[in-house]
């Protein structure tokens, strides 16, 4: 678990990059729409996980 985690937050870095440069570059529009998504459930997913994460830390305290 200590390399797994990290690894896949390059990857997930490094797929947004790419399909920035996509965009840009090429003006395509099923990559605006998959950056639009994968904003999306990162943030809906991402960010109440990190509020539970936070709870979790501060009861172990």
């Amino acid at each position: 678990m200590n390399i797994l985690l990290p690894a896949l937050a390059v990857a997930f870095a490094a797929f947004c990059v790419w399909l920035t440069v996509r965009i840009v570059n090429r003006w395509e529009r099923w990559a605006k729409w998959t950056l639009a998504g994968v904003v999306a459930i990162s943030v809906l997913i991402g960010y109440p996980l990190s509020i539970g994460a936070c709870m979790l830390d501060t009861r172990s305290r």
